[in-house]
């Protein structure tokens, strides 16, 4: 498994892993991963998914892919037709990628995405004209490198008013 998302209350806890997938797993009690289960996949537009982000109200899901034959990474946009449910996602957009395509993470408003470049252990901002509508997202130009992380930068996250990053580093 790469990338790992889990909704705000605890009770669906989703993954993307090599092999064109996405999977959710519904938990019977909130926060406890030994009662979640399976409940449901999305093949994934590309072959090697490494992160997911879903829109606050679930009718959203975002993906960091990479295309194995091009080796070109893309963000992914996803719209869901039930809420939360992954088996309802289909592919709407994309937009390009110019390193190793890793974790993503929208700010609380949608206005802002930023993506981990796994490769060069870089946080790359984009700018969303419409909130969580990547087809308007823009790269702001603001990169942060991270040398603090020894290996692949594979997660992002901030605190919820925006004054903490934090950052998953592989050997």
């Amino acid at each position: 498994e790469y990338g790992i998302f889990i909704k705000g209350d605890g009770t669906e806890l989703y993954s993307v892993s090599t092999g064109s997938e996405g999977s959710q797993f519904s938990c019977s009690d909130a926060w406890n991963i030994s009662s979640c289960e399976n409940a449901g996949s999305l093949s994934t537009q590309y072959f090697i998914p490494h992160g997911i982000f879903f829109k606050d109200d679930g009718t959203k899901a975002f993906m960091s892919e990479l295309d194995s034959f091009s080796n070109t990474p893309y963000i992914t946009e996803y719209t869901c037709s039930e809420a939360w449910n992954l088996s309802t996602c289909s592919y709407n957009t994309e937009i390009s990628e110019s390193g190793d395509a890793g974790a993503l993470f929208f700010k609380e408003d949608g206005k802002n995405l930023y993506t981990a470049d796994r490769g060069n252990n870089q946080i790359t901002e984009y700018s969303c004209g419409t909130a969580w509508n990547l087809s308007s997202c823009s790269d702001t130009g603001r990169d942060k490198s991270i040398s603090e992380v020894s290996g692949n930068l594979d997660g992002i996250s901030f605190k919820d008013d925006g004054t903490k990053l934090y950052t998953l580093g592989e050997d």
